[in-house]
């Protein structure tokens, strides 16, 4: 039982996903993000692919798209995680 409630925590405090996000303030210096204000692990790894214009810079829309982009990825495994539970 201890051990669970230790992993609950940890997972809680943790994960970056939906509503237990935690409140993130990412800073942009010259339209550009700064990568170090990025917390997430999950969300540093996407962040590769958030560069569309390949230009060195991720722009707030370039980074609002990849935020969205993540929560519909996060949605469609949530949904087929309950679809598979279902059966």
């Amino acid at each position: 039982m201890i051990v669970f409630a230790l992993g609950f925590a940890v997972a809680k405090i943790t994960c970056c996903r939906g509503h237990r996000m935690p409140k993130m303030q990412p800073k942009f210096e010259n339209g550009c993000l700064v990568m170090d204000s990025v917390k997430c692990p999950k969300m540093q790894s996407e962040l590769v692919f958030a560069d569309t214009d390949m230009n060195g810079c991720i722009t707030h829309a370039e980074f609002d798209s990849m935020k969205k982009s993540m929560h519909k990825k996060m949605r469609e495994h949530r949904m087929n995680r309950e679809e598979r539970d279902d059966d």
